[in-house]
Formats: C-alpha cells, sequence, structure tokens
C-alpha cells in the first residue's frame, strides 16, 4: 500500500519504492491546458519562458535543444545579488571551501566564487552551457570521461573551477564528493516538480556535516505561463526537506522582470533559505550512502 502524505499545494507519495512529489492541477498541470468554466471546459495554452504554446515540462534533451539554439534567457548576465548578499552566510567568512552549484549552466556565479578563494564544483547537462562558460571567461580547460557515469569533466587551469557534465540524478558522493557550501539558485524549482523528492535524495549526501546550504525557491503565477521555473509554495519545500535538513527562510521579495511580465505573469516571489544538515539527520545520511567527507 502506497503511504501519502498531503502538503499545501501537493502531495509526497511513497509507491513501489519511488517517491514523488504531486501538484495539484489547479498551481501546475501538465497537459493540455484545458480549465472548466460555468460547467464548459475550455481549452487555453500557457507559454513557457522561451515563448512557445507548450504545457510540458522540461527533460534533459529540451534544455539541451535551449542551449544550442541560444534560448538562455534564465541565465543572469551578472552575478546573482541573492548570493553577493548571503555570500557570509554560506562561506562563514572562510576560504579554500567546497562550494557545489548544481544546474549552473554558465552563472557567472562559478568565476566570482573562485575568485573570492573558493574551490568550485558545478554541474549541467548541456555541454555548450559549459564550454560556453570557459570560452567566455578566455579559461583554458581540460576536459575527461567521468568514467563511473556517461559525461565529462571539466577543469579550468588557472582557476580552481570544475564542472561536470552529466545528469545530476546520476551524482553521488563518490563521484563528485561532498561539500562545505551549495548555492542553489533556481535548480531545485526548474526541474520537473515530480523529481523534487528524487532531487533532496541526491543533494542530500553531498552536504556535509557543518556545511551550509544557500536555496532560493519562487511562487509563480501559472495561469497563463508553464515554466520554468515551476512555483514551488514555501509548505512544499519544507516537507519535502524535512527528512534530510533544517530549513530557515531568510529573506522573501516579490520581483516582477520585462520577460515575466511579457509571459502574463500577475505576481513571481522569491523565497531565500538557509539549509542546513542536523547531526542526526547528517549521521543517518552517512550511514545510508556510505558517504564521508573525502573530496
Amino acid at each position: 500500500m502506497a503511504d501519502t502524505v498531503n502538503i499545501a499545494n501537493g502531495e509526497v507519495k511513497e509507491e513501489n519504492g519511488n517517491t514523488k512529489c504531486i501538484l495539484e492541477q489547479k498551481n501546475i498541470k501538465n497537459g493540455d491546458g484545458n480549465s472548466t468554466q460555468n460547467g464548459v471546459q475550455k481549452s487555453r495554452k500557457r507559454k513557457n519562458q522561451f515563448g512557445d504554446d507548450n504545457d510540458e515540462y522540461m527533460t534533459n534533451d529540451t534544455w539541451r535543444k535551449r542551449w544550442k539554439n541560444g534560448q538562455t534567457k534564465f541565465h543572469m548576465e551578472k552575478v546573482h545579488p541573492t548570493l553577493q548578499k548571503h555570500y557570509d552566510w554560506l562561506t562563514n567568512e572562510k576560504e579554500k571551501l567546497r562550494i557545489f552549484l548544481p544546474l549552473c549552466g554558465k552563472t557567472l556565479d562559478l568565476k566570482w566564487l573562485a575568485d573570492k578563494g573558493q574551490v568550485v564544483i558545478g554541474n549541467e547537462y548541456c555541454p555548450e552551457g559549459v564550454e560556453k562558460f570557459f570560452e567566455e571567461h578566455k579559461l583554458e580547460y581540460s576536459r575527461e570521461p567521468i568514467g563511473d557515469i556517461e559525461g565529462h569533466v571539466y577543469k579550468a587551469k588557472e582557476k580552481d573551477i570544475t564542472i561536470y557534465c552529466c545528469d545530476y540524478f546520476k551524482l553521488t558522493p563518490s563521484i563528485i564528493g561532498t561539500f562545505d557550501g551549495i548555492w542553489d539558485r533556481g535548480s531545485l524549482a526548474a526541474i520537473d516538480p515530480a523529481d523534487r523528492v528524487k532531487y533532496a535524495k541526491v543533494i542530500a549526501p553531498l552536504l556535509r556535516k557543518d556545511g551550509r546550504y544557500l536555496l532560493e525557491i519562487f511562487e509563480v503565477d501559472h495561469e497563463t505561463f508553464i515554466g520554468p521555473p515551476y512555483d514551488f509554495k514555501p509548505k512544499l519545500l519544507e516537507n519535502i526537506y524535512a527528512t534530510h535538513f533544517k530549513t530557515e527562510q531568510s529573506d522573501t521579495r516579490s520581483t516582477l522582470t520585462q520577460w515575466q511580465k511579457d509571459c502574463g505573469i500577475s505576481y513571481f516571489i522569491v523565497y531565500v533559505y538557509y539549509v542546513t544538515c542536523p547531526t542526526e539527520i547528517q549521521e543517518a545520511n552517512d550511514d545510508e550512502n556510505g558517504t564521508d567527507d573525502k573530496k
């Protein structure tokens, strides 16, 4: 029998050993976008951030297609303000920390962190994004097969920056190591919402016992906009992450950029979280995954 925990705007469901996050259709619906009004079913189409009439969630293949077509509206042409604002908390004012950026694309945050004296490790599925990062910053790099899984490791020759170009969901501590800090800007909110519990299970053993994890999620109007990013209520995050982490909401702001307005979005709320791992939970994670802090 499946065990289900009902939570705000969705549920976490354990079924045949697989855990999935299932969202209410009123917020995000993967389908034809039909709605009912006065008993009459009406058909509507919602646009994604690339301007397409498409009610489907992004996959690895569709992300790569966007990179190949130069559709990278999600890329920020500056160091992220949230990272700058909360940098001292993330690093505890220390240097030479291993900092992980999941689904990093070609973010400027990678080089900014390395220039601050950190050891920076990113993960990105699309080689187009990885190679653009090194080319745009004029950084020479090496490229080698990961070995344990499909993909390649890119390493800058003059900066402490490494990017694992592979499927995030195949990462383990034995492949990528563990981290003093994690900066997650929109990664968790960009994946298929049904994979959020799975995402948490991958990232939990990557954070060291005394590590710090800076996270952004978004509350998004999906009336005419399908995403990404996808709507992510704070209560949902707190329930999904409760098994692995302690979460503390640090910052909230309402913001609408021009592209969001162009998509017909009426509200876009950013939530910033400080995420840590209580000792008893980390010990359980270590026992389950056989992890240590070697890397």
